[in-house]
């Protein structure tokens, strides 16, 4: 797998994580909770643009002599990845700690898939927006660490305004 295909692959996560997290914000009746999933809705749609933006960027002859080529083992574990960065079925079932579940394995395979992207780039504007989504990726695992701990242990999600520095 190319680079130019692995961008492909990650806008097309990202649309899937927006997707998810807003079917989580209609599903979850926490206030709090509503709020964490906009914003990382947010988040996903910022990711998916930068992505578009960069491939758009692209000249139309760009190829993977270019712009790098991944791994054999690394583009095996790409492809065994789900289609979106966040799946799963979110239901009026889902409990809060299940959806912060998946949205933190999501955040882990989206790092682990930039981090490779990165390492395998050869264009300079490529590895710097894969290392910047690497760095915005592992401020939202943080976030969702955090989120999950404070509602397993006391049902309440914390404020989004002590995490503005994120």
């Amino acid at each position: 797998m190319n680079v130019l295909d692995l961008l492909g692959v990650a806008i097309e996560r990202e649309k899937g994580a927006y997707d998810f997290y807003s079917r989580a914000t209609e599903m979850t009746h926490d206030t709090r909770g509503k709020g964490i999933f906009i914003w990382l809705a947010q988040q996903e749609l910022g990711h998916y643009g930068s992505l578009r933006r960069l491939k758009e960027a692209l000249p139309e002859t760009s190829n993977e002599t270019e712009f790098g080529r991944l791994s054999d083992a690394d583009s095996k574990i790409i492809e065994n990845l789900s289609k979106s960065e966040a799946s799963g079925e979110v239901t009026a079932t889902t409990t809060a700690l299940e959806a912060l579940q998946i949205a933190m394995q999501a955040e882990r395979d989206s790092i682990e898939i930039y981090r490779r992207a990165e390492r395998s780039a050869t264009d300079p504007g490529a590895k710097a927006t894969f290392d910047g989504l690497v760095a915005e990726e592992q401020a939202h695992l943080l976030l969702l660490e955090a989120q999950y701990m404070a509602f397993e242990k006391s049902q309440a999600f914390i404020p989004m305004d002590e995490f503005a520095n994120l």
